[in-house]
């Protein structure tokens, strides 16, 4: 599909594009980010039209605001309210006084480009050399992800219901994470860990107001003081919505979905985890997570119960097949007694017998 001009000039100046897994708190980021006056969303789905994405949601239909909120189209056929997102008078005024360039904000995920990832790798080439794009990734621990994926959909049924084996998550999860490694190889960014955000959300806040306008001057009281508010506007808003502010899954219920691949005689989809984080180089470079020794130490804990179990795999099968060969061997040594004792009689007796 050829690029044209008036496809770039329809497109804001200054964009944040948020590329995240799934289950790595981007929406909970998204709708903070948002409450700065100085980040807005367009009404229009057109970074995804550039993008040459056509068939997907820009924000989850299960968190729709459907009396209140701002209207966005969410896909090329529906529109939705998305909940608004407000810090207090006050420090909106404060932070007006700063000169700050408005920036329109996006999130998707990689898999979204489905099979025209080429198409989606040169729009976005495209992008970023005729537009001031600033990009974030969001990922999380791969297992984590995984189980907070699947737990997920059973509180969200319409949630990605094409989705039904622990296969098929693992191979959508697999897909994002692989691209987000190119993306990020290819054009650079800010890298958000879950567990950062989770535990230090208003540093988080603090290091993308930096990211987003390096050049200016806003007080650190200032800036300590639109970081808080922006975390209590979702908050606010979540709780208003009965929903927890933050979520996050722990560890524990994650060796849930651990354990329930490890107990799957098939190996298979466990060996996929870890070498999710193999093939996207989260061990050898260390390109997505700038401080992963936590991360490492899980991959090879996990790879580490793989060789355990297949080796107790091995050895069981061994185990069986000795005592298999056993049986045979004394089988034969039966047979062998049998038929000498056969020979004998017909000796003995000749045809008679």
């Amino acid at each position: 599909m050829e690029i044209i001009k008036e496809d770039i000039d329809s497109l804001p100046e200054n964009i944040l594009i948020m590329l995240t897994t799934q289950r790595s708190g981007s929406t909970w980021l998204f709708d903070t980010l948002r409450a700065d006056p100085a980040i807005d969303v367009l009404e229009k789905e057109l970074l995804f039209t550039f993008l040459g994405i056509d068939h997907a949601n820009r924000y989850p239909y299960d968190l729709e605001d459907e009396n209140s909120g701002k209207i966005i189209k969410n896909n090329a056929k529906k529109s939705i309210r998305i909940p608004e997102m407000e810090i207090t008078d006050e420090t909106r005024q404060i932070v007006s006084g700063y000169s700050r360039p408005v920036y329109c904000i996006e999130k998707l995920h990689p898999h979204f480009s489905k099979e025209l990832f080429t198409l989606f790798i040169s729009r976005f080439n495209e992008l970023v050399n005729n537009k001031n794009v600033k990009i974030i990734y969001s990922i999380r621990e791969p297992v984590e992800s995984l189980y907070s994926f699947v737990n997920y959909q059973t509180r969200s049924k319409m949630w990605y219901k094409d989705l039904i084996t622990d296969a098929d998550v693992i191979n959508l999860y697999s897909e994002d994470l692989l691209k987000l490694s190119y993306l990020y190889k290819t054009f650079g960014g800010y890298i958000i860990d879950y567990s950062t955000l989770q535990h230090n959300a208003e540093q988080v806040l603090n290091d993308i107001l930096k990211y987003l306008w390096p050049d200016n001057k806003m007080k650190k009281n200032d800036i300590k003081k639109l970081t808080h508010e922006l975390m209590m506007a979702s908050v606010k808003e979540k709780k208003e919505n009965l929903n927890t502010p933050f979520i996050g899954q722990s560890t524990v219920k994650a060796e849930a979905f651990r354990k329930r691949i490890l107990d799957n005689p098939d190996t298979t989809l466990f060996e996929h985890v870890v070498h999710m984080g193999l093939k996207s180089n989260l061990i050898d470079s260390k390109i997505l997570y700038p401080d992963q020794d936590h991360l490492i130490k899980k991959i090879f804990l996990l790879y580490d119960l793989i060789k355990e179990k297949k080796l107790f795999l091995i050895n069981e099968y061994n185990e069986q097949l000795k005592e298999k060969n056993e049986l045979l061997l004394k089988r034969d040594e039966q047979l062998k007694v049998k038929n000498e004792l056969l020979q004998e009689y017909k000796a003995k007796f000749g045809d008679k017998f």
